[in-house]
């Protein structure tokens, strides 16, 4: 009797065993879903913007808005903001669009200045051609082969006569004036114009984002007289401080006919430490560089 009982009880254990221990060693539920949840993770959620892949899906996007209203400007679509919002990585891009379809330059054209903010005055225009659509295409064009190489030798020039001009004060431009002249009963306007310090500070400011490599070199050197100028440039997006224009209320709306913001203060507008704003002006291009440099011209 007893020993049917143990044996009774061994083939329990042994049956209770069989069945037990594989359940031991399989994987739980969530254990067996734990790898395909990590999947289901986009891989690309802290990827970059692919700008090759973006380029010609934004650009036919903003070339079908314009089309679709032709007497809207070209510039303020919001598909523009979006194509010109790929930044300067699409640069290159661009300009390669205009070499390989000249009819389709000049619209490009405008994205290209509205990333690059490189500007040409009245003097880099052939004569009678201001403001002509293709002209200005050839002149990014020709900006973008030729001269970008002179960006450097151009900036040393326009920050001497900057620093040479600041000496006599920091008005950027002269003000409107009427002059009497008792001999000839004669009035003459004199209209505004640029100062000697407004010329130069204009010059850097034309010469585009490829400047501020150069802003940034001066800071880190002890020369701050250009976080204004890094400010304006930067706009909202650089946490600099103090205000966009030296002498001026940053974002001024007073415009004189050269573009220029109309001075309305002095320097106790700035409440922001010039150190300070150096510091912070570093730290932030340490971690935002690549947003603004433009790649370089192809040889």
């Amino acid at each position: 009797m007893t020993n049917r009982w143990l044996g009774s009880l061994v083939f329990c254990l042994c049956c209770c065993g069989a069945v037990l221990l594989p359940m031991l060693v399989m994987p739980t539920p969530a254990a067996a879903q734990a790898p395909a949840a990590r999947a289901r993770i986009p891989k690309t959620v802290l990827a970059p913007v692919d700008v090759a892949v973006a380029f010609p899906q934004e650009y036919q996007a903003w070339r079908n808005a314009v089309a679709q209203n032709p007497k809207r400007s070209a510039t303020e679509t919001k598909e523009f903001r979006a194509f010109f919002s790929l930044g300067v990585a699409a640069v290159p891009l661009m300009i390669a669009k205009m070499q390989q379809s000249p009819a389709e330059a000049y619209p490009l054209a405008d994205a290209v200045e509205h990333i690059t903010q490189k500007v040409f005055t009245v003097a880099d225009w052939p004569a009678g051609k201001v403001g002509d659509l293709h002209e200005k295409a050839n002149l990014y064009l020709s900006w973008w082969t030729a001269g970008r190489k002179d960006t450097a030798t151009r900036f040393d020039k326009y920050y001497t006569d900057f620093k040479t001009a600041k000496k006599d004060g920091e008005n950027l431009i002269s003000m409107d004036e009427v002059v009497y002249d008792s001999v000839s009963t004669t009035v003459t306007t004199h209209k505004d114009s640029l100062t000697p310090f407004g010329e130069a500070y204009m010059g850097l400011k034309h010469l585009g984002i490829d400047i501020l490599p150069y802003i940034v070199a001066q800071v880190q050197a002890n020369d701050n007289n250009l976080i204004p100028l890094f400010t304006e440039m930067t706009g909202s997006k650089a946490p600099t401080g103090g205000k966009a224009l030296t002498g001026g209320k940053a974002q001024n709306n007073n415009k004189n006919r050269n573009g220029v913001n109309s001075p309305t203060g002095a320097n106790s507008q700035v409440t922001v430490s010039i150190d300070k704003r150096a510091k912070t002006l570093l730290t932030w291009w340490g971690a935002n560089k690549d947003q603004w440099i433009i790649p370089a011209t192809s040889r």
